[in-house]
């Protein structure tokens, strides 16, 4: 999907809609399958981020435990470059990082991988950015119209899922996602 982005600019609202829709399509998936669970996937992620400050990490995994578990299909590393698209068919790839969990982690997830790219200077023409938070946007408000309700606990994820995304050592976004991690409640 990233690929057709950047040949099809124009086609970028239709493409952020259909991203929305085979996340919500994946996070209406329940599966019986020996996986790990998001939870402890996160509080592994967590515990290991030795960019995260203690006291801070002490406060994502409190807010951690008051979040509700969730026993949904999530991909855990959704964007559009995990999308094939070939011919008419789209094919959803790169299932590692794969767990039942809570679809808004996995959406939260989605969205610190989005906008942390844009944080990171992988997109420096400013026209692209501007396309990126656009297309972000309406990402998230389809996600919303098809799947109605949890913006709020929606919001509460991102800090959560910022610190876990810590562990993966990307240099250049650790002040970012440690200043999205510092907006726990």
């Amino acid at each position: 999907m990233l690929e057709m982005m950047s040949r099809r600019p124009w086609n970028g609202y239709h493409y952020a809609q259909r991203l929305a829709e085979l996340q919500v399509e994946t996070h209406a998936s329940t599966i019986q399958a020996d996986i790990p669970t998001q939870r402890q996937k996160l509080i592994n992620k967590i515990c290991h981020a030795e960019a995260l400050p203690a006291n801070l990490r002490s406060k994502i995994l409190a807010a951690l435990e008051t979040m509700p578990e969730g026993k949904r299909l999530c991909h855990g590393d959704f964007h559009p470059g995990n999308i094939m698209i070939t011919g008419q068919a789209e094919m959803i790839i790169d299932w590692i990082d794969t767990s039942l969990g809570n679809p808004l982690a996995d959406l939260a997830r989605t969205t610190i991988i989005f906008l942390g790219a844009l944080e990171s200077g992988q997109i420096q023409n400013s026209f692209l950015k501007a396309f990126a938070r656009i297309f972000h946007t309406i990402y998230i408000r389809h996600y919303f119209s098809l799947r109605h309700g949890g913006e709020q606990e929606y919001s509460r994820w991102l800090p959560i899922i910022a610190a876990a995304r810590l562990s993966e050592n990307i240099p250049e976004l650790e002040k970012w996602l440690i200043a999205q991690a510092e907006t726990v409640l």
